[in-house]
């Protein structure tokens, strides 16, 4: 292959934005409700789950949510979630969320009315590019500044479509993390996450099409 050849693929793997690949669905968990809530109050609270495929540059995350109060106003809750590497100190054999792979600021006024079901997204406009997924990994969220019976946590949605998840939670204690479980249902919680291809992977996709096209050229 000619250096110029080289030199043009990788141009194309730099200056082409993360919104020109396709991105890929690589965890799912928002078809089957169980239609069960679980209230988590202002613990910090998250799933470990399995993602599918091969693409890791995240791309977008979503989850659902309720809110509810059958005696007061809405008080409006803060939010802030946080995605982790599961590569701190073991807690009964398994690995605790270690690495903050992202986290959000923590998120007033957005949370202005009681549902029975809203999901929040984010995209690459909330945590830009370059963040790398490993293929397992514990999203978690913790609500604040809640009202007298207040009522808020996660739905509750088992299996998953996409990717995989274990049927226990992490919650943090103040002291670390725990793993919990309930005997009756699965804890797997509604949210989505969306990748696209690593850059290195562009790259060489695009070095192996111009290398094609080189050979292609040439007979």
């Amino acid at each position: 292959m000619k250096p110029v050849t080289i030199l043009l693929a990788l141009a194309l793997s730099i200056a082409l934005p993360l919104g020109a690949f396709s991105q890929v669905v690589v965890y799912d968990n928002t078809d089957n409700d169980l239609t069960l809530r679980f209230n988590i109050g202002t613990s910090r609270v998250g799933d470990e789950v399995n993602l599918a495929g091969t693409e890791r540059e995240l791309y977008g995350f979503s989850f659902e949510f309720f809110y509810t109060n059958s005696s007061a106003a809405p008080s409006s809750p803060s939010f802030q979630v946080t995605l982790y590497a599961n590569d701190g100190p073991d807690f009964n054999g398994d690995p605790t969320p270690g690495t903050v792979l992202w986290a959000s600021p923590t998120y007033s006024g957005l949370i202005t009315a009681f549902t029975d079901r809203s999901t929040i997204t984010f995209d690459t406009t909330d945590f830009g590019t370059g963040i790398l997924l490993p293929d397992t990994l514990t999203w978690s969220v913790q609500f604040g500044s809640l009202g007298l019976n207040d009522q808020i946590g996660l739905d509750v949605y088992s299996p998953p479509v996409t990717g995989s998840s274990y049927d226990d939670y992490w919650i943090e204690t103040g002291s670390g993390w725990q793993l919990n479980f309930s005997p009756s249902y699965p804890l797997n919680f509604a949210a989505a996450i969306t990748a696209v291809p690593e850059p290195s992977s562009l790259a060489l996709a695009l070095l192996g099409a111009a290398g094609l096209m080189a050979l292609r050229r040439r007979r």
